[in-house]
């Protein structure tokens, strides 16, 4: 499918071939991104661009302001392409069946969607449970969301970065992101990255006279063995995400997916999790 538009008309087709009907709905047949070559009469004409539309969801942005607020046809190209929305009128970006029917399709969609609904905890859920990465839209109070962004750090660990101050410093999360990604301590608040003990708990620094740095966590993150837990819920093609659909509050025994343990020798442990440093990170790392 091409996002972009044709440069130039076919060679064949003469001026008035743009004003007509049947012409120009056999063309957008073939390739929707031609609606761009249609009179202003036909891209507000319903049949041609749900036509253009179902055969490319980027001919949306072709379309006359009208039928780009026209739920049906703005369904026909998120339900191909999330994104898409983007080309939607304001008044489907903020209405709740286009928005989810695009965040589920593709979750970076909550990009698009209008401020109201990127606050609205069950159509972010549906975002992160199709990618992590939507978490970067969704409104500031739930990525102050503790059970959020437990569960997100647990399947991106540098999606650490998204979260409220509150939450980077917030041990058991900054913890959770380590062991996804060792990498993700870089965004742990500047008071857990100073305080010696705690990276040396996380990361496994034996020598207690060493001074751990952030350049001796290495630049690879650490391999995750998984706890001795039932598999988590699959989730779409996502992944194994699950995510909360409760009020704020801590994750459950046994609620947070497990890590896929990677084939290499059983790491060291850490409270209920284990962590190991990549061999060429530090020189007093196990």
């Amino acid at each position: 499918m091409s996002t972009t538009r044709p440069t130039d008309p076919p060679t064949d087709w003469a001026a008035e071939d743009r004003a007509n009907r049947e012409f120009m709905l056999s063309a957008v047949q073939h390739d929707g991104r031609l609606l761009y070559y249609a009179t202003d009469d036909l891209r507000d004409d319903r049949d041609v661009v749900l036509a253009a539309v179902q055969q490319n969801p980027y001919a949306l942005q072709y379309a006359s302001p009208d039928l780009t607020a026209d739920g049906e046809i703005v369904m026909a190209a998120v339900e191909q392409y999330g994104p898409a929305i983007q080309y939607a009128a304001d008044v489907a970006r903020a209405d709740r069946t286009c928005v989810l029917a695009a965040v589920r399709k593709n979750g970076t969609a909550l990009n698009f969607a209008s401020e109201q609904l990127r606050a609205e905890r069950e159509v972010v859920v549906a975002a992160l449970e199709q990618n992590a990465a939507a978490i970067a839209y969704a409104a500031e109070e739930l990525q102050a969301d503790r059970a959020l962004i437990l569960a997100v750090v647990k399947r991106d660990g540098l999606k650490l970065r998204f979260a409220s101050d509150e939450l980077k410093a917030d041990r058991e999360v900054v913890i959770a992101a380590c062991t996804q990604n060792g990498r993700a301590i870089e965004h742990a608040s500047a008071a857990l990255v100073s305080d010696t003990a705690f990276m040396r708990e996380t990361f496994h620094f034996e020598d207690e006279d060493t001074e751990v740095e952030l350049a001796d966590v290495g630049d690879q993150p650490p391999n995750v063995s998984a706890p001795a837990a039932a598999p988590p819920q699959q989730i779409g093609s996502g992944g194994s995400l699950r995510l909360p659909r409760r009020p704020l509050g801590r994750t459950e025994e046994g609620e947070s997916p497990t890590p896929t343990p990677p084939a290499t020798a059983q790491p060291q442990q850490i409270g209920g999790g284990a962590l190991r440093l990549p061999r060429r990170a530090a020189r007093n790392c196990r």
